[in-house]
């Protein structure tokens, strides 16, 4: 090849690109795996900072991440024992009283424009990460859990996801947030089965919108493909990972995350509260 040919010869851009949005996808779904948090919550974000991508489509992209990440973690997890199908079904369940609480909430939900009640709202979510993270330090051998109720019944699930749907819509707080604390000190279940739950909700709540999505705009196959293989990836070594977490590790990398999530609309809040400049008089009108 002359010298001439290797100066007109190209990078593959593209390729580059759908390297970069594989191993994030997988990355994001694999941390997804072990906080029990939905992949698109990390993932869509930065699909937009990374190439500029445009909310909804960056959304589609996520949220097809999101399920084929949280469907093979729930796959590991049933094939260890971790899940069963008794869970799975407490799973649905949970699904069914968050869509009717969030439901129940769409009336009393913050508006945008009411700042001060949004900002009160995430820096409470920082408040409960950061008293998940101060109870997941007193984990010991002589107190193995810090459960402070066995609500984990039928009426008493389907109660629980009401509640937290419910508050999870007014609150304008990230979705999963309230989950796993809800699941893991409310329901008294062990952690990995709170993660294993939480992912099913997930997989569950994702499903709607991907269909919604796909029936308006066709998601990008340059990097939809790849971002789906790092999901999958991503969601099977999470999974083997966090089964060898210990319960203070697994919570406590959910609680950092939840509250970097709401660090996150913090700043957002902040930014909108920021007058908008105002455009200058023009002196020759036309």
């Amino acid at each position: 090849m002359s010298e001439q040919q290797k100066k007109q010869r190209k990078l593959n851009v593209s390729g580059i690109k759908s390297v970069f949005a594989s191993v994030v996808s997988c990355l994001t779904a694999a941390w997804s795996s072990v906080t029990g948090l939905g992949a698109q919550l990390m993932y869509s974000p930065s699909l937009s900072w990374m190439f500029g991508f445009r909310t909804e489509k960056a959304n589609i992209i996520g949220l097809r991440c999101a399920a084929f990440a949280s469907l093979a973690a729930i796959v590991v997890f049933l094939r260890v024992g971790s899940l069963s199908s008794h869970l799975l079904f407490l799973g649905f369940l949970l699904f069914v009283g968050l869509t009717l609480g969030a439901l129940i909430g769409a009336g009393f939900t913050v508006k945008t424009e009411n700042l001060n009640t949004r900002r009160i709202f995430q820096v409470a979510g920082v408040g409960l990460m950061i008293w998940t993270a101060a109870q997941a330090t007193r984990i010991s051998l002589l107190n193995p859990s810090m459960a402070l109720a066995q609500w984990n019944g039928i009426g008493q699930i389907l109660g629980i996801g009401i509640v937290v749907g419910a508050l999870t819509q007014i609150s304008r707080l990230l979705s999963g947030t309230l989950l796993l604390p809800a699941l893991y000190f409310l329901s008294g279940f062990a952690v990995h089965q709170s993660v294993g739950i939480a992912l099913t909700v997930v997989f569950l709540a994702s499903l709607l919108p991907n269909l919604s999505y796909s029936r308006q705009v066709l998601p990008e196959p340059t990097y939809l493909s790849p971002s789906i293989l790092g999901a999958l990836v991503g969601g099977i070594g999470g999974s083997l990972i966090v089964l060898r977490l210990t319960n203070q590790a697994i919570l406590i990398a959910f609680a950092l995350t939840a509250m970097f999530l709401c660090g996150r609309e913090l700043t957002r809040i902040y930014f909108d509260s920021l007058p908008s400049p105002q455009a200058e008089p023009d002196d020759n009108p036309s």
